[in-house]
């Protein structure tokens, strides 16, 4: 038996901006207006992190005091929304409500609304850069599911509101920005506090910053192997598995071309310690780097970290011939038992698939 080393698995737009006709009671920020920040392209401040998603309006619309959306997960695996940033000037407080589901028809029923968080004051950078609003969201969206989120400024100051463009869809439905994972829908504008519900449909400019909580497919407590007379033995234990199809083994002679050599289906989902094992009897004689591919039923994968058997100090036995079990010579491509005859005189039996 040989020494073996042992691998543990690690396992904007631009939109162009058109003028639309302002709603009773606003205007818009055409004194801010310039040709450098005429559009806002996918930007965040350093506090929001990655992923990210940025509605990437232009900074210089019309604007109201608070805004509420739905937020879509569209993503297999839930996701956590961290924080939110928003475009606006001056200083005021600010808050964040949260509902499961829809927000329509629930626009004025501050019963049905949890409070996240509030600030005293909080001050914008500027309409061009978002600023990160310092409350803790911690917000989980089940895969499929949507939250409704009502951002809003403390007065309605027309020097404190949230930037945004009229929508041209329907409020809590039609999509206006979306990142693969996450959709944000057109929404409503409201007074602070549920007050009043402004008529029209507004796309708000901000970012939303989040963390996509995928389930490990696998928790690998080890993965080594070692060599023996005539087979490398690789092994491997999980202590879950989650919707795991099978690991595919793979064997490389510089850690670059690799080779299937084998499958071992898996268990699915399990939260028990599983032993694996799998009979390489096919290796160079040289060193061999061995890698597992897990394969979820999705047909989503992932590798292990390499390991690698030194087999040059111990050689493998040079195949003689190879025979199905009716003694018929086969070739490499056969799938089924294969019976090899090796020059020392020894016979191996094994399943090729």
């Amino acid at each position: 038996m040989k020494k073996f080393l042992i691998g543990i698995l690690t396992f904007v737009s631009l939109n162009s901006f058109t003028q639309n006709t302002l709603h009773a009671g606003e205007t818009d920020w055409r004194d801010d207006y310039t040709p450098e920040n005429s559009f806002q392209s996918k930007s965040t401040t350093a506090g929001c992190g990655t992923p990210f998603l940025s509605t990437g309006y232009p900074a210089w619309a019309n604007y109201w005091a608070g805004w509420m959306v739905n937020i879509v997960n569209v993503n297999a695996c839930p996701i956590v929304i961290n924080s939110f940033e928003a475009r606006f000037q001056g200083t005021a407080g600010y808050r964040i409500y949260t509902k499961v589901g829809t927000f329509v028809g629930f626009e004025l029923l501050a019963g049905s609304w949890v409070l996240v968080g509030n600030l005293t004051a909080l001050t914008g950078t500027s309409i061009v850069a978002p600023t990160a609003i310092p409350i803790a969201v911690g917000i989980t969206i089940p895969a499929g599911a949507t939250q409704g989120f009502y951002l809003t400024r403390s007065n309605n100051l027309i020097a404190n509101r949230h930037l945004y463009v009229p929508g041209a869809g329907t409020a809590g439905t039609t999509i206006y920005a979306t990142d693969g994972n996450l959709s944000v829908t057109e929404g409503s504008y409201v007074d602070p506090y549920f007050a009043t519900l402004q008529v029209g449909v507004r796309r708000p400019n901000f970012d939303v910053c989040y963390t996509i909580n995928c389930p490990l497919p696998i928790e690998l407590v080890y993965f080594e192997g070692r060599s023996y007379s005539y087979y490398n033995q690789l092994t491997w234990v999980t202590v879950t598995e989650t919707n795991n199809d099978y690991f595919v083994i793979e064997r490389s002679e510089d850690a670059y071309d690799w080779d299937y050599v084998g499958k071992v289906y898996g268990n699915g989902t399990s939260h028990t310690s599983i032993l694996y094992t799998f009979k390489d009897n096919s290796y160079s004689n040289t060193l061999n780097y061995y890698r597992l591919k897990q394969v979820d039923k999705n047909g989503e994968y992932t590798y292990s970290d390499i390991i690698v058997i030194d087999n040059s100090n111990n050689p493998h036995p040079t195949i003689i011939s190879r025979m199905n079990m009716l003694g018929q010579p086969i070739n490499e491509s056969y799938r089924g038992l294969v019976i090899e005859y090796y020059d020392d005189g020894s016979v191996i039996k094994r399943i090729q698939e």
